[in-house]
């Protein structure tokens, strides 16, 4: 699949023939961003994912957390169901909650060795 003459992934995340199901999840090194990209020009979001590179389709949700999320950086990325919206009353979107995968989370800061 392409997404322009030097975009390219391996596959996309969901994929089509696989509805998200509630705790479905991703998590890989986000490489960068294809934007206006198919017919609703959507973002998809490069991740490197055990040596492959998976296209994320953007959403206003995903897309609101990830660009902020700098190119080199682990992100897990999990799907939460369907959220009802306050901004359109009587709608549902679907919640994804994003983040920064920090391996230091957990582990107390360095301190210098006493003499």
């Amino acid at each position: 699949m392409k997404g322009g003459a030097e975009q390219e992934w391996d596959r996309m995340w969901p994929e089509k023939d696989h509805p998200l199901q509630e705790g479905d999840s991703i998590q890989g090194i986000k490489t960068g961003v294809v934007t206006k990209y198919g017919s609703n020009n959507s973002n998809v979001w490069l991740l490197e994912v055990n040596g492959e590179t998976v296209g994320v389709w953007g959403s206003t949700v995903i897309d609101e957390h990830m660009k902020d999320i700098a190119d080199g950086l682990e992100v897990g990325i999990e799907y939460g169901g369907m959220a009802d919206s306050v901004k359109r009353p009587g709608k549902q979107y679907k919640k994804f909650l994003v983040g920064v995968i920090d391996d230091t989370f957990g582990e107390e800061p360095a301190r210098p060795h006493p003499l």
